[in-house]
């Protein structure tokens, strides 16, 4: 099931980003069906529940701190439950979900309510936000290098210590169910935390179609993945745009049929979710080890994406695009006709949209500038020949369309960072 597949990819991206991260989404979403087992929610409630314990911290992704999760969740509550509520809000199979992880930091009680939106009343948040709430801060407690059994004890007084946060009917599953069964606590150490998702995904999540809603995640994955930095903000969709454009010329025979051009473009860069800011951002040439940390991204974009190959083959294609056609690219050391036709588009279109894209460390270059750099990339089999020909001959036509599709993300950029801010400006007001 796709929906699973690709909250897969990002748990792994975030398990990259911060190994700590990647069995805490896992242990929350655990504990999350659980306590929703007993507190008698409907299946559909049960799947927005777990759709949202298994994305609730994807929002950290789009920082650039890669601290201790605890000092992430403490410092941006309010960041990074929006992030994903801004993203997802806008699918309608995440819009409940989505509202859920908007309100996964909020206390119980009027005296303590500490807000991420306005200070909402309690009857406004979903008891699900609730769940995830004491699930969160659960997981949080748990030690991994001590034996489960013995923090019981320590987890159920730390919960105790501050009970007046929590809704009182999940508290109570708490006391009556989840503090008193082992297996619950011994599942959570010794389970594999991608095979603990998948089996909850597969069991709680309903059977949707897949193409109806590929796109849409898959542009959502794509501004995440641009809003890490204002310098990317705009990056993956022009990729995107540039790759459907170059692949529906009919100039290039593909090897297969490929229906998802434009959705491998958004994704082509999922990898650099494991990247440090400082790197992504840096003014100048990166040193050797940044360089190689840099890379890497190309092959935590395979890794990412490879669950999902079985059900779209020329996605596999994908992280490709660093490969040269002399052999000297990366990370599979490909060559010649081993790279396939929609890499070879991707590649250029990956590259030309970096060269006429504002970078730290200069500004969009001209069209000589762009001939200068392209073709030499052609002539040295770096590139695929005829796809530059294409794009230099028709320069105007694709900097029109990397224009237009810049200027759309660059806008859905700055709106996601407004309606940040000013929902962080609202919580701030609201803790005085």
């Amino acid at each position: 099931m796709f929906i699973v597949d690709i909250i897969k990819s990002l748990n792994k991206m975030l398990g990259l980003f911060n190994p700590q991260l990647a069995p805490h989404l896992a242990q929350v979403t655990y504990l999350s069906k659980r306590m929703g087992e007993h507190l008698g929610l409907s299946p559909q409630a049960m799947q927005d529940l777990v759709i949202a314990s298994s994305i609730h911290d994807i929002g950290l992704l789009s920082l650039s701190q890669k601290e201790s999760f605890l000092l992430l969740e403490e410092n941006f509550p309010a960041t990074h439950s929006l992030t994903v509520f801004l993203l997802f809000n806008k699918i309608p199979f995440f819009h409940q979900a989505s509202k859920i992880v908007k309100y996964h930091h909020v206390n119980y009680g009027k005296q303590n309510a500490r807000s991420v939106c306005s200070n909402p009343d309690n009857n406004s948040v979903p008891l699900e936000s609730f769940i995830i709430r004491l699930a969160d801060r659960l997981a949080v407690h748990i030690n991994p290098t001590q034996p489960i059994l013995e923090q019981i004890e320590d987890v159920y007084q730390y919960i105790e210590s501050s009970k007046e946060i929590y809704h009182p009917e999940v508290l109570d599953v708490f006391h009556s169910v989840i503090k008193k069964q082992d297996y619950l606590w011994l599942d959570l150490v010794s389970i594999p935390p991608d095979l603990m998702l998948e089996k909850i995904l597969l069991e709680s999540v309903l059977q949707l179609p897949q193409d109806s809603i590929f796109t849409e995640i898959a542009e959502v994955i794509g501004y995440l993945i641009d809003f890490k930095s204002q310098f990317t903000a705009s990056h993956s969709y022009c990729v995107a745009e540039i790759s459907s454009w170059l692949f529906h010329s009919g100039k290039f025979p593909v090897e297969e049929p490929c229906n998802i051009i434009r959705e491998a473009g958004f994704l082509h860069d999922i990898g650099k979710l494991a990247i440090p800011i400082d790197i992504l951002e840096k003014p100048g040439k990166l040193n050797s080890k940044e360089w190689n940390i840099m890379r890497a991204h190309v092959y935590y974009s395979h890794t990412a994406l490879e669950t999902m190959y079985k059900e779209y083959p020329c996605l596999r294609y994908t992280p490709y695009h660093h490969e040269k056609l002399d052999g000297s690219g990366y990370p599979f050391g490909l060559k010649g006709k081993d790279i396939p036709m929609i890499a070879r588009i991707i590649a250029v279109a990956d590259v030309f949209t970096a060269i006429t894209e504002n970078r730290p460390y200069r500004g969009e270059l001209s069209e000589g500038e762009v001939v200068k750099i392209m073709k030499p990339m052609a002539d040295s089999k770096k590139l695929d020949e005829d796809i530059v020909d294409y794009v230099l001959a028709h320069f105007k036509e694709a900097k029109r369309r990397r224009d237009e599709s810049e200027s759309l993300a660059q806008q859905a950029y700055k709106r996601f960072r407004e309606d940040i801010k000013r929902f962080y400006e609202i919580e701030t007001k609201n803790k005085k």
